[in-house]
């Protein structure tokens, strides 16, 4: 890593330690209005957005905790007989990968943060170079510091995955909205580290008149193993009023990416704005007594 690298990270650093500082429910309001362009109504929350930040701002439950953890949400997967995408390592010391037997393809991830990844492509490893860039990873406290709590309950470390889809490229990632317990949305991401595209669609595969900041793809074919797909995201996003389940599809098998209680952190607009409206109109959160009843960390 430069010179030049090592200063950008320590700035960062600095100007998310000092945001991380400012109340929790001002950081939000600051983060949604330079987002979305307008305030947000996080007393009385009525777009999906808004009842993302909401939760962030108020959800302790329990069952929230195991959700920005890999390791734990694959297994928990595993229990439920949903299929994951095979674990060649885990653990918090990037030099024990050296010893590893790794396919020619691999992918390393952290356990505790989303978005981050590494694509490997030789089964020798440059154990140097990997601290290098897990060590960025480490550095960033932007989670925090933007108070999305699961993470903070997520055990830190790293796994790699044997790599499925295309090579060079990336597998479509199907992105299913579960509202109590059914799917109301399908996100389709397309090249997501590459050109990225994506397009919704209802479960039922009619595209959705509405858009995030991605650029619209062409119409995906509806995936023959469908109804499986949404089984999974049903089957793992039981028990709660809001969850999104990405999935993978390979050589017609269904495999569980990761879930998340905070899509976009609540920061991604929609289009057009009543999308937005629409989606929060599907979410029925939780009452204070139903949060004060259940078991909080």
């Amino acid at each position: 890593m430069t010179l030049q690298a090592v200063t950008w990270v320590a700035e960062q650093r600095l100007t998310w330690n000092a945001f991380g500082s400012l109340p929790l429910p001002v950081r939000r309001q600051i983060l949604f209005v330079a987002y979305h362009q307008r305030v947000a109504k996080l007393r009385h929350p009525r777009t999906f957005s808004e009842k993302v930040n909401w939760r962030i701002l108020h959800d302790r439950r329990e069952i929230l905790a195991w959700t920005c953890d890999k390791l734990r949400t694959k297994a928990l997967a595993e229990e439920r007989n949903i299929r994951v995408i095979p674990t060649l390592w885990a653990g918090t010391e990037i030099t024990e990968l050296p010893d590893v037997d790794l396919p020619d393809n691999w992918v390393l991830k952290p356990n505790n943060r989303s978005g981050l990844v590494f694509f490997g492509q030789s089964p020798r490893v440059d154990a140097e170079s990997l601290q290098r860039i897990t060590e960025t990873w480490n550095a960033d406290d932007r989670v925090v510091a933007k108070g999305e709590w699961a993470y903070t309950r997520a055990a830190p470390g790293f796994l790699v995955e044997e790599r499925i889809g295309p090579v060079p490229g990336t597998p479509t990632d199907f992105k299913v909205f579960v509202f109590d317990g059914a799917p109301y949305m399908i996100l389709v991401d397309l090249d997501r580290f590459g050109r990225h595209q994506s397009r919704f669609y209802s479960p039922d595969w009619r595209p959705m008149p509405f858009r995030d900041r991605i650029p619209v793809s062409d119409e995906v074919p509806r995936p023959p193993c469908l109804g499986e797909m949404l089984d999974a995201a049903t089957t793992i996003a039981a028990g709660f009023d809001f969850l999104r389940v990405d999935l993978y599809v390979e050589h017609g098998q269904v495999y569980l990416g990761e879930v998340t209680p905070y899509p976009g952190g609540g920061l991604e607009p929609f289009e057009p704005r009543r999308a937005d409206l629409e989606l929060g109109d599907a979410w029925r959160l939780p009452t204070v007594p139903q949060l004060l009843s259940s078991p909080r960390s």
